[in-house]
């Protein structure tokens, strides 16, 4: 599939080469991260997850960058989804200019690592990783997958990666959530030690000791003796 058959850029604006509609899912953002402008007619996203729907196909637009819709013709607007109707020529959307410097790319795995970070699927959020990553690091591939494994965590049951549920029902969790729920101790270690008791006095499950938490109570160290 050429895209150029169906959406063409000029400057920092998208145009449509076809009619479509485009179709936001409201549930992917939050009062932060979408704005209305009834004045305006247009709606600000801080990332695009989205679906176009042509005569003859139907593809996702995913955009890692801040955009401006440009929405003349609302044809549903409610709590779950935003449908905009987009004729030949006209002007989709407007892409607004980001900050150049290594700042965007540490305010961007800040809030991955805080669970605040758009994403739409496990590949979608390795691509947007690699991408921060290929041109300031030597990071290897096979770390981003670990990073990614850890913070995306089963919705039922945050103590486990998603990758080893039985469903795979993901949820972007805060790191430090993360360390209280893998255990008690592990997470005295850490700065929320409120957060840490109340974990390790009401939950029900008692998972195997982290590495971390045998290196805190010795416990590696008594194992490596008696080898």
């Amino acid at each position: 599939m050429k895209i150029s058959n169906f959406l063409k850029q000029e400057g920092s604006d998208l145009i449509a080469v076809k009619p479509f509609i485009l179709t936001i899912n409201k549930n992917d953002y939050d009062t932060q991260t979408l704005k209305e402008d009834v004045e305006t007619k247009q709606i600000w996203v801080k990332s695009l997850l989205s679906t176009a729907e042509f005569e003859d196909k139907i593809f996702n637009i995913t955009l890692d960058y801040s955009v401006n819709l440009f929405a003349l013709n609302i044809l549903e607007n409610n709590k779950e989804i935003i449908k905009l109707k987009f004729e030949t020529g006209e002007t989709i959307l407007e892409a607004k200019s980001d900050t150049s410097d290594n700042s965007v790319e540490i305010s961007y795995v800040e809030r991955l690592i805080g669970g605040r970070e758009l994403y739409k699927d496990a590949s979608h959020l390795y691509r947007k990783l690699y991408k921060v990553y290929v041109d300031i690091s030597n990071m290897d591939s096979i770390h981003i997958e670990v990073l990614c494994s850890q913070i995306l965590r089963d919705k039922n049951n945050i103590s486990i990666p998603a990758r080893l549920s039985p469903k795979w029902d993901p949820i972007l969790i805060n790191m430090k959530k993360v360390v209280y729920s893998e255990g008690f101790i592990q997470g005295l270690a850490f700065e929320n030690i409120g957060e840490a008791l109340r974990s390790g006095l009401i939950s029900e499950e008692r998972s195997e000791p982290s590495v971390l938490e045998k290196v805190l109570t010795g416990e590696l160290a008594d194992e490596s003796r008696k080898k």
